[in-house]
């Protein structure tokens, strides 16, 4: 490996909740699962929660196989409890929460945020239905950086009425974006311990960053995660992928560095493969499993036509592949890839 490879490159131990492999893991729809996205749920909305289903990566196409899709890190359907009573009300909510981690598209989030819900709202009213039957849509982004430049921990936006700002304008959706650094008491809300707890945690996942029981039962999860060796297998990226068939091809003596099966004209293929795939919502595993590919190559094929927007397959490729033919050394520690 090159020393600018091993300036990019993290173990799975050094690995913050934030960033989203480890998120990932952390928010599969099992009990364990359901309790994560439960712990940031309460914590965030000060309000118990009823976790149904917890969906991570959750695809939803276009209207259309040339309109854009979206991609959802945490979809979670579930129902608060009366505060007087403890019972489960009926009404379903739809939760997001995201992991940002970058802030590429940091100037786009009001606009991604309408998209999103809009998107949502059209899967999931059949014709003929009450607009009532919507469900309520609760979007959490938790940040590593400053989303709106105000140096607060906590920012919330809502659709209101602006001429008559005391009446509830009820459309069902709240947009909350956290700020791991921020500060507290940086805007009209102040921010309780045990959010500030949570927030620390997620951006600095270390066990002595664990302050309360909440975040100790979070740290005993992330533990057990960072030592499972099924989750050391599985973080493994496009990156070593490349490389792997790089070294494999240059030990056959290939002249074509990625002749052996990643040459542009193949992945260009795959990326329309999975572009069409994806479009009838085909899941991962599926459309790995029908082109007998990696499922790690399909997860980043999908990633990259996700943010690609309305690039053509050969842009996508270009982004995909890499820059530089050089050989690079064999790693030995499957735990170790390209940072997020």
């Amino acid at each position: 490996m090159s020393e600018s490879e091993k300036k990019r490159t993290r173990q799975l131990k050094d690995l913050n909740v934030i960033d989203n492999f480890l998120f990932g893991e952390l928010c599969a729809d099992t009990p364990q699962g359901r309790r994560f996205v439960q712990i940031i749920l309460e914590t965030v909305l000060e309000r118990k929660v009823v976790v149904d289903s917890v969906i991570f990566e959750r695809t939803l196409s276009g209207t259309d196989t040339n309109r854009h899709s979206i991609r959802m890190d945490a979809y979670i359907l579930g129902r608060e409890r009366d505060p007087e009573t403890g019972e489960e009300t009926e009404h379903i909510t739809i939760y997001d929460v995201e992991p940002d981690n970058t802030n590429a598209s940091a100037g786009e989030l009001a606009r991604r945020n309408r998209y999103y819900s809009a998107l949502e709202d059209v899967k999931r009213l059949e014709s003929s239905e009450d607009y009532s039957l919507l469900p309520d849509m609760v979007s959490i982004f938790i940040m590593s950086y400053d989303p709106f430049g105000q140096g607060a921990m906590y920012y919330e936006a809502r659709t209101t009425l602006t001429t008559h700002p005391n009446v509830e304008y009820k459309d069902g959706l709240l947009r909350i974006y956290l700020y791991v650094k921020g500060d507290p008491n940086g805007g009209t809300r102040t921010c309780g311990q045990a959010l500030i707890n949570l927030l620390h945690y997620i951006g600095d996942t270390k066990s002595e960053n664990a302050l309360d029981e909440t975040t100790r039962e979070l740290d005993r999860m992330t533990s057990k995660v960072k030592e499972g060796k099924e989750a050391g297998r599985r973080y493994m990226r496009f990156g070593d992928y490349i490389r792997a068939i790089k070294r494999e091809a240059a030990a056959d003596g290939k002249k074509e560095g990625l002749e052996k099966g990643i040459e542009k004209g193949k992945l260009i293929t795959q990326i329309r493969q999975v572009r069409k795939k994806l479009a009838k919502g085909e899941s991962l595993q599926q459309i790995a499993e029908e082109l007998e590919e990696p499922e790690v190559l399909i997860t980043s094929i999908r990633e990259a036509i996700l943010s690609a927007g309305d690039a053509s397959e050969e842009e996508i490729a270009d982004r995909l592949l890499p820059e530089e033919d050089d050989e690079t050394e064999a790693e030995d520690d499957e735990s170790e890839v390209l940072k997020d």
